[in-house]
């Protein structure tokens, strides 16, 4: 994956929004999800998208299981 600068602006409230991939791609979905494995001990998260084609590729980045 290629990696990028993360952009703060990204982070809202409640979600993360961004223009893909120049703001928000497959490489920052993936940095996003190891954070709440690492640092937040999570096991189970829930995922919401929207039907746009950027959604599917982002899920998978964001969901992957490395183990």
């Amino acid at each position: 994956m290629q990696r990028t600068v993360l952009d703060p602006s990204i982070f809202k409230s409640y979600d993360v929004r961004g223009i893909y991939p120049s703001q928000f791609g497959d490489d920052v979905a993936y940095r996003i999800g190891r954070i709440f494995v690492d640092e937040f001990r999570m096991k189970n998260i829930v995922v919401g998208r929207d039907m746009r084609p950027s959604g599917q590729n982002l899920f998978e980045a964001f969901a992957i299981d490395t183990n």
